[in-house]
């Protein structure tokens, strides 16, 4: 069954804390009780990668534009995908 540990979202009042701080994404690893270093951060956007490069958290972009791959790629994506059934496909072949 499915299971939702909680929602993080942008911190009221403390845009510092934004991303690419990371703490977004280690507030989410601790509510999974998941390391960073386990982790994985499939984000559009180049403050989603360079967050997960910050957290220490491997990445994944979505890339759904032409081009924007590369832009992802250089803000610090491990990987890149380019719809979200091709992300289906690859957690279907390591899960």
């Amino acid at each position: 069954m499915p299971r939702l540990a909680g929602v993080v979202g942008r911190p009221i009042g403390d845009p510092a804390q934004m991303k690419p701080h990371p703490r977004s994404v280690l507030r989410a690893c601790e509510m999974v009780d998941v390391p960073p270093g386990k982790a994985v951060l499939i984000g559009d956007s180049d403050f989603d990668m360079q967050a997960a490069v910050n957290a220490g958290t491997r990445s994944i972009a979505y890339a759904n534009e032409r081009g924007k791959e590369v832009s992802l790629a250089e803000a610090g994506a491990d990987a890149a995908v380019r719809s979200m059934h091709e992300l289906a496909v690859v957690f279907a072949a390591v899960a």
